[in-house]
């Protein structure tokens, strides 16, 4: 991996720090190629080249050059590596909390997670990242040129993932897990209520969102009860709404995956409550 960070901090916006890297990286050396994360900062992805797709919050994303995969705090996401071919793009990590009036903007509802600019966008933009990157103007311009590349992207086109080919059986598959995500749901359970194999089954799931089965449905499950958390349930009622009758358990793979515990989660995004 080539990781080349350039700081930029935002000049009469709070403690603002906005950083900017460029990065190269393959198949082989990507760590999260194998494991979902989330960060309380807020991300975004400028696609310069590569076989990749994005799997973010149970939806599947292929990217272009030029597209923009953008990652709220929380957001629970990993980028699928298709082959080996270089993955080139400009990453983005921005604090969220001190300036959560400008950036509320810009993550307003409705919200999908890639932006597809012009043709002619698509090259301002990797343009103004370069600019942003070699790090050669004066704070008050990088400060303008990052704003202008987050106008670049507002007001892009948003990308369904609805439109991604992938086959109607594995969409089926999906549906299936979205509507039992509450009860224990095993491969095999998958297997014989939609009629497809397990080889079938493990197939698909490597190759539209790079994991197995048995991870996609621990997945969505500890989605399921994160969104819950967000929204003021108790740790106790969102493990057994996502299916996990096991509470300890429960905790102990919800920290495993996030890096927090439930409560410690549940805290992060609702400060005003009083526990």
């Amino acid at each position: 991996m080539i990781l080349i960070p350039t700081e930029l901090t935002a000049p009469g916006f709070g403690e603002t720090k906005i950083k900017i890297s460029f990065v190269e990286d393959y198949r082989e050396t990507h760590f999260y190629q194998i494991d979902s994360h989330i960060h309380s900062e807020g991300e975004i992805y400028v696609n310069i080249s590569g076989d990749i797709s994005f799997f973010c919050n149970g939806k599947i994303y292929p990217m272009t050059r030029g597209d923009v995969f953008i990652a709220r705090p929380g957001d629970y996401h990993h980028c699928v590596y298709h082959s080996n071919a270089p993955h080139r793009h400009f990453w983005i990590l921005f604090d969220y909390e001190s300036n959560r009036y400008i950036w509320d903007s810009f993550f307003k509802t409705p919200f999908e997670n890639v932006k597809k600019p012009t043709n002619e966008n698509k090259e301002k933009l990797i343009e103004l990242c370069n600019e942003l990157h070699r790090n050669r103007m004066t704070a008050g311009e990088r400060f303008y040129s990052f704003f202008s590349l987050l106008s670049i992207i507002k007001e892009s086109d948003a990308t369904n993932h609805n439109d991604v080919p992938v086959s109607k059986d594995f969409m089926k598959v999906l549906d299936y897990i979205n509507e039992h995500i509450s009860e224990k749901i095993t491969v095999s359970d998958i297997s014989e209520k939609c009629f497809v194999s397990i080889s079938t089954l493990e197939r698909n799931f490597m190759k539209y969102a790079g994991m197995k089965p048995a991870e996609y449905i621990r997945h969505k499950k500890l989605m399921a009860a994160s969104e819950m958390l967000k929204n003021g349930e108790s740790v106790a009622m969102a493990s057994e709404k996502s299916g996990y009758g096991d509470c300890s358990y429960f905790i102990e793979i919800f920290k495993s995956a996030f890096g927090m515990t439930p409560l410690q989660y549940k805290k992060s995004f609702l400060k005003h409550i009083e526990y």
